[in-house]
């Protein structure tokens, strides 16, 4: 790899995390300036939530074909072992991995080479982390063809050299974007009538009421019981109320009630931010603020022995909360969590 080139890509990229806007310009502009010094054929990248170290958004539109994707997320986020999974590079020491290196110089060991690298005439692959400290903001992966050489050591440093600065303009435009999002995710507003009998909708946007309409939670008074419950709830002495709702689709709606004049009560109905997954998690499963943090841990591929030493618990104690963790989300193992996270939560977000 030229010295020059690897210098001009470090610094084109440099610029580029310091005039970042939104992280799928970011993740574009980065790769096309990582190309110019580590060629490769086909790419992606996505951007994490900090907490969990599973994706909120990315760019897939370069990368592997469609048709194998769902067997790659099975493999990346399901039960079935793999090796340099985005978990395990993400807490690595360096966070960058190439596939010839973690199978030994064997990928055929890897089920992600045989059933989907391998078919996509795409046998090398080179994947980077993009991390704060210890903190996962994104990654990027890169693959070559079958008649390009793999990836070199010196590529792969490059590319973890230039990790921290991505992870840090990731970081910026993700709290900027909490601000507000792409065209359709603004709030709407409805505003109902709360008497002893009924809640009735006086008037509302077309956006919020098609939100409220996908909600499956049965309905009284043409809106769902969650609704009308949060608008009593407002309505009575807190004034103001806030919930989440699930919908048919399976995205998350916060919704936010505040008491008006007299019987008036207001309801804003937005889409739940990427940002705020975790939370939603916490309360749809009812888990305690520790059993979150043993979540995000555990989500992330830390043992129990390295989540005690983070949370300054005792093994025990660790074990005991995962146990409790396995029962509220009905699953029976690790990966099965992360899967249930991955495909119930994060997925229909994206």
């Amino acid at each position: 790899m030229e010295q020059r080139r690897a210098r001009a890509a470090v610094a084109e990229v440099e610029r580029l995390c310091r005039s970042a806007t939104d992280a799928t310009t970011l993740h574009r502009s980065v790769a096309a300036a990582v190309a110019t010094a580590v060629p490769f054929d086909r790419w992606c990248a996505m951007s994490f939530d900090p907490s969990t170290a599973l994706p909120t958004g990315g760019f897939h539109a370069e990368g592997l074909p469609m048709a194998l994707v769902p067997r790659l997320l099975e493999l990346e986020y399901g039960d079935e072992d793999d090796v340099g999974r985005l978990a395990d590079v993400a807490r690595a020491e360096r966070p960058v991995a190439r596939l010839s290196d973690v199978t030994g110089r064997d990928p055929a060991r890897s089920p992600r080479f045989r059933d989907v690298l391998r078919p996509a005439g795409l046998p090398h692959e080179l994947r980077v982390v993009h991390r704060e400290g210890r903190t996962p903001w994104g990654a990027m992966i890169a693959f070559r063809g079958a008649d390009a050489p793999d990836f070199t050591a010196a590529e792969a440093a490059l590319l973890g050299t230039l990790g921290p600065r991505v992870a840090a303009a990731l970081r910026r435009v993700q709290l900027l974007a909490r601000v507000g999002e792409a065209t359709g995710d603004e709030p709407g507003v409805v505003l109902v009538e709360v008497t002893e009998g009924r809640v009735a909708v006086l008037t509302g946007s077309a956006a919020a009421l098609q939100r409220l309409a996908e909600v499956d939670d049965g309905t009284v008074d043409g809106l769902p019981f969650a609704v009308t419950s949060l608008a009593r709830s407002a309505h009575g002495r807190r004034a103001t109320a806030r919930c989440r709702l699930r919908t048919r689709t399976g995205r998350w709606l916060t919704l936010h009630a505040e008491r008006l004049s007299g019987s008036t009560v207001s309801l804003v109905v937005e889409p739940s931010r990427p940002a705020d997954i975790a939370a939603l998690l916490t309360d749809a499963y009812r888990l305690s603020e520790r059993e979150a943090e043993v979540v995000g841990l555990v989500v992330r591929g830390h043992s129990n022995a390295e989540i005690a030493r983070a949370l300054w618990l005792s093994p025990y104690t660790v074990a005991d909360h995962v146990k409790n963790v396995f029962e509220k989300t009905g699953v029976r193992s690790r990966g099965e969590l992360t899967g249930r996270l991955f495909f119930d939560h994060y997925l229909p977000r994206l």
